[in-house]
């Protein structure tokens, strides 16, 4: 099944909502592109956040965006996803305490905290995983490897919207990179910029946290959840705690693989146990990442204590 269709109604999609999020789009496209033209793309770099799912991606990205070092894709910004910079310049008017007035809007600026539903986060201010974005870029849907379709992704583009993003928040990019970790060597020559935290947790933990993501998502754990690792089709004869197990152990073998062949410079990794034990250890891989830019990152953790969710 895909996740597109036989959702449980907790996460059934808004149809009237996406209705206006197309006209939205087509709206605000000549002002998007004016802006492409107009603003000079930071040359900052990029930190994308990868990982199997429900190995704590959505934790990695919000702890990134509460340091407030990195700007990133909010839900307001996700809203404007067929226009990023317009949304990225709304994002400032409505959530930079920067450009606040009194107390007329301080209720937007709330980030939600550590907490999260199935990589759903609450409040406008909040991160968002920002899959619409990027499927406009890519020739699929899922998140899956690319194969012989990697010519048909425009990361050209994709590489181009995000630099604008950067330049218009005015901190460094980060956000979910999940779309792309089956073809990291092709993306990472394409986006020059482009920094990869690898997020891992104990497999048996993993795919339990799939199992039930499963019956949450869809009310039967023998659905297919999020990532689909290269061969998985020959997953689909196993029993749902067989899929899991090989959903973990296939895409965490497939992202050391891919970033086997980048430089160490541009990746580090972290297990989900050891980041949550002691944060700063994953801060001083992140200082050492980003040196040699223009950016640099603090020496500590400048954001609030982490406080995830159980």
């Amino acid at each position: 099944m895909s996740m597109q269709s036989g959702r449980t109604a907790q996460f059934e999609r808004n149809n009237a909502l996406e209705a206006l999020l197309g006209d939205l789009r087509r709206w605000l496209l000549p002002s998007h592109e004016g802006l492409l033209q107009e603003i000079e793309p930071s040359d900052a770099p990029m930190v994308f956040v990868i990982g199997a799912p429900r190995s704590g991606t959505t934790l990695m990205v919000q702890w990134l965006a509460a340091s407030g070092c990195f700007s990133y894709p909010s839900n307001l910004i996700s809203r404007f996803f067929g226009a990023p910079t317009v949304g990225a310049l709304m994002h400032k008017l409505l959530c930079d305490p920067e450009f606040q007035h009194g107390e007329e809007l301080r209720a937007l600026q709330a980030s939600g905290g550590f907490q999260s539903d199935l990589g759903k986060t609450s409040g406008p201010a909040a991160p968002h995983e920002f899959w619409y974005f990027w499927r406009r870029f890519l020739p699929t849907v899922d998140i899956e490897p690319l194969g012989d379709r990697l010519d048909a992704a425009d990361f050209d583009g994709l590489r181009a919207e995000l630099r604008a993003m950067a330049t218009l928040l005015g901190r460094p990019f980060c956000c979910k990179g999940m779309m792309i970790q089956y073809d990291l060597p092709a993306f990472a020559r394409a986006v020059p910029e482009a920094r990869f935290l690898f997020v891992h947790r104990r497999v048996d933990a993993n795919a339990a946290s799939l199992l039930r993501a499963r019956r949450r998502f869809f009310g039967d754990e023998g659905e297919w959840y999020s990532a689909k690792p290269p061969g998985h089709e020959d997953l689909l004869q196993l029993s749902p705690e067989e899929q899991v197990r090989e959903q973990v152990e296939r895409t965490n073998d497939a992202i050391r693989a891919g970033s086997s062949e980048l430089d160490p410079s541009r990746w580090t990794e972290v297990s989900l146990e050891a980041f949550l034990a002691g944060p700063e250890g994953l801060w001083s891989g992140l200082v050492s990442m980003m040196q040699g830019s223009s950016f640099e990152l603090p020496p500590a953790y400048p954001g609030p204590p982490l406080q995830p969710q159980d």
